[in-house]
């Protein structure tokens, strides 16, 4: 009854079907604290593919598949939209690192006074890229359908030289023809990796018998390597395919504890 619909906003359908698909290989390396070393590694490589999460956003209104007749239009890197944007779940690499290197206990008075009970640990992350999406911003199709997307018209998406202030080239894109959709697939466009480097270094002093001193010291984001955020991914806005987020720069912290 079209007099009734236009008196109600958006009826969502739910549906159980869909599939996504995740392999990955893990390898581990440990050394158990021995001798004042330790230190923990993992790698890994895995890739998750899947169908519109659009089940994992319940209750977004217009949420729906680009093309209601073609499910696996939207099959593309698995991606989980959430109320603070996009929580990107298909990363194909993820190293991390972690050590700890205590300070041997001195005979010497002197040395035992200045040099024993020092810990230093470190830790490396690395993660590789993110995929978004790049979405025209406009129902060009005239579905009603949201998230529709452009069509790539150049063999790469990118800046030739990416960087903050161009990551994806505005020129690589172009609108869809009315009426119809756009050829560029679902989150499959890379964004900026990461990595970081985070130091500590810690020690306990005895004041009394019963009673402790730890002084600490840490240092985030040690190399100042700016952890920049995804690029914009809508074709319609000014800001299309520059950066305009980033993560926290280098931080410092010092702290104290006493245990009685």
């Amino acid at each position: 009854n079209p007099t009734a619909a236009a008196t109600l906003g958006p009826t969502d359908m739910f549906e159980s079907g869909g599939t996504s698909h995740y392999n990955g290989m893990i390898l581990t390396a440990q050394k158990r604290l021995n001798r004042g070393v330790s230190f923990n590694a993992n790698y890994t490589w895995s890739h998750c593919i899947g169908d519109v999460p659009v089940g994992s956003n319940v209750g977004g209104a217009g949420g729906t598949y680009t093309d209601v007749n073609d499910r696996r239009r939207d099959r593309g890197n698995c991606s989980t939209p959430t109320l603070d944007g996009n929580q990107t779940l298909d990363r194909r690499h993820i190293f991390n690192l972690t050590s700890v290197l205590e300070a041997p206990k001195f005979k010497s008075t002197l040395l035992r006074m200045t040099a024993s009970n020092w810990k230093f640990s470190t830790s490396y992350r690395y993660l590789s890229a993110a995929y978004l999406t790049v979405t025209s911003g406009v129902d060009v199709a005239l579905s009603g359908a949201s998230g529709q997307r452009p069509n790539l018209i150049a063999a790469s998406p990118f800046c030739a030289d990416r960087n903050a202030g161009c990551w994806l080239d505005r020129n690589a894109f172009g609108s869809a023809t009315a009426g119809t959709l756009g050829n560029l697939g679902r989150s499959n466009i890379a964004g900026p990796g990461f990595f970081g480097v985070d130091m500590a270094l810690s020690r306990i002093f005895r004041l009394r018998e019963t009673m402790t001193l730890e002084a600490r010291g840490e240092a985030f984001n040690v190399s100042n390597t700016t952890p920049l955020g995804d690029p914009n991914g809508s074709f319609g806005s000014a800001a299309f395919g520059s950066i305009t987020s980033a993560g926290s720069p280098r931080v410092f912290e010092l702290a104290a504890k006493i245990s009685f």
